[in-house]
């Protein structure tokens, strides 16, 4: 059975500009008292050549945090 993965991420403007500026490379989404979901979720943005591999493109990473 193949997985299908898919993700949509919100960004505002100055987000948008950050990253075209080099300014800014992760985006985090961490637990507060006001999200539906307790994981936490790093998203790494990098540059690639318009013929890099897929597994040049995305690398999934699944951790489990210990509690402490």
């Amino acid at each position: 059975m193949n997985k299908a993965y898919e993700i949509e991420i919100g960004l505002t403007s100055e987000d948008i500009e950050n990253l075209l500026k080099n300014e800014m490379s992760t985006l985090h989404f961490l637990p507060t008292d006001d999200t539906e979901y307790d994981e936490r979720i790093s998203v790494h943005i990098k540059k690639v050549d318009d013929d890099a591999t897929l597994s040049e493109c995305m690398n999934l990473v699944v951790d489990k945090l210990k509690q402490v």
